[in-house]
């Protein structure tokens, strides 16, 4: 059937001065007007800003150093908890800063609890369903606290045993945030070379997808010379889309800020893209400086246009190592992303969650834990009681 079609000017007129028109044909250009704005707003429903998502260091730089109008959300790293579920401290100033300066930008901002060496402090808890719910309380209220708006979970990684309870934390989890229209996010990989279970993609299963709003991939840390190759993204990008058919909105592609060296006694000394850069004016040209390898600036534009193609967005660990100048890499990103189609919020019903814009072999390896990130500080607790 053809649509009704009435000017808003006349509606107006028609609300404020029904006489003398009748109840009925009052009500009829009310329901004609209404519907002629339903498809605008699906529209401003469903659709967001490409996602572009950053994993800060709490450790690693300063909130004022940040390019907040070029991320959607940042990812304050990192909280920790334990088998009590409580939610480790932080740089309270620290964090209070960034979601100021984030919210500002219109940029949303999440606290990342766990990370690498951490899995072991998600296991009692989530073991049994009071833990699951305690921790999920906490960690709401530690949202409430800091005005977040969202919870990223490095839960690195979880195994066999520990599957089902995973993915019973993530569904107790992602049902309180959403009540409150936050996001929950999850760091995770296809395969992993560092742990004893090195196929770990299929230890999150299918219900996963439904509770989370974003499933970060890490395609990096793959070891060898070349520790991120575009290969490898490629690789994680057909897994979680084409083999597990997650939704691909909800697949973020992880690119590194950072290179790796491996040496011949096996250990892998990392260094910042930004210290790279700032010592050879090439280095964004290339993937490699040296013996050192890392992501330049077109491996990461074919990173973040293979992003686009497949799945929902891009995400990058971590910030703090780009530099600030013409050689940045996140703004590679951001000049690219603006040109890329918006994608459909799988999530458009939920209130507050529009985009707005603006255990390794011992001996065997050794990380920079300060560039990547893979550690986790003893902190002091917040608790619900």
């Amino acid at each position: 059937m053809p649509r009704a079609h009435i000017a808003p000017r006349a509606y107006l007129a028609d609300v404020k001065n029904p006489l003398p028109h009748s109840p009925r044909a009052s009500a009829n250009r009310r329901r004609a007007f209404l519907f002629l704005l339903l498809p605008l707003l699906a529209f401003t429903i469903a659709q967001a800003r490409f996602p572009v998502i950053g994993y800060f260091a709490s450790w690693n730089g300063a909130a004022d150093a940040i390019a907040y109008g070029k991320l959607t959300h940042i990812n304050y790293s990192f909280a920790g908890t334990g088998g009590d579920g409580a939610i480790g401290s932080v740089d309270e100033g620290q964090l209070r800063d960034v979601v100021s300066r984030a919210h500002q930008a219109g940029t949303k901002v999440g606290i990342a609890i766990g990370g690498w060496g951490a899995d072991q402090a998600f296991v009692a808890m989530a073991a049994t369903q009071a833990g699951r719910d305690r921790f999920a309380a906490n960690a709401s209220a530690f949202c409430d606290k800091f005005s977040l708006d969202g919870v990223d979970i490095d839960w690195e990684f979880p195994t066999t045993a520990t599957a089902d309870s995973y993915e019973a934390l993530m569904k107790t989890l992602g049902a309180l945030l959403h009540k409150k229209g936050r996001y929950l996010s999850l760091a995770v990989k296809s395969h992993d070379i560092y742990v004893k279970e090195q196929d770990v993609g299929d230890k999150v299963k299918d219900g996963v997808f439904a509770a989370a709003d974003f499933l970060n991939v890490m395609a990096y840390d793959g070891g060898g010379p070349n520790h991120s190759p575009y290969e490898m993204a490629v690789t994680e990008m057909n897994y979680w889309v084409k083999t597990r058919a997650c939704p691909r909105a909800k697949v973020i592609l992880g690119v590194p800020f950072y290179g790796k060296e491996l040496k011949p006694d096996g250990k892998e000394p990392a260094t910042a893209y930004k210290d790279l850069a700032y010592q050879d004016r090439l280095v964004p040209l290339r993937d490699n400086s040296g013996a050192i390898f890392y992501n330049g600036v077109a491996t990461i534009g074919k990173k973040a246009k293979l992003a686009a193609e497949m799945g929902g967005g891009i995400m990058i660990w971590e910030v703090a190592q780009d530099s600030h100048d013409e050689t940045s890499l996140l703004s590679a990103i951001g000049t690219l992303a603006a040109g890329f189609p918006d994608v459909p919020l799988t999530i458009a019903g939920r209130p507050g969650l529009a985009i707005t814009p603006a255990a390794p072999a011992s001996g065997l390896w050794f990380r920079n834990f300060t560039v990547t990130g893979r550690s986790l500080p003893d902190r002091g607790a917040l608790r619900v009681r």
